[in-house]
């Protein structure tokens, strides 16, 4: 995960956050994130990488 902080929110500011994802690859998947400010600023983004765990085996 990587992020960079352009402004941070002042204590009870709303927010909205917007999560998308980017690409996937068999088990890795790639999803970007921003956080902005009621007005549009942008005020947060960033990068994950996440590999998906295979379900658990079942029990016979």
């Amino acid at each position: 995960m990587t992020g960079e902080i352009l402004r941070a929110p002042a204590a009870g500011e709303t927010c909205i956050i917007t999560s998308w994802p980017i690409t996937r690859e068999g088990r890795k998947e790639t999803a970007g994130v921003a956080l902005h400010s009621a007005d549009g600023q942008l005020l947060a983004r960033a990068h994950q990488v996440w590999i998906v765990m295979s379900p658990p085996a079942q029990l016979v």
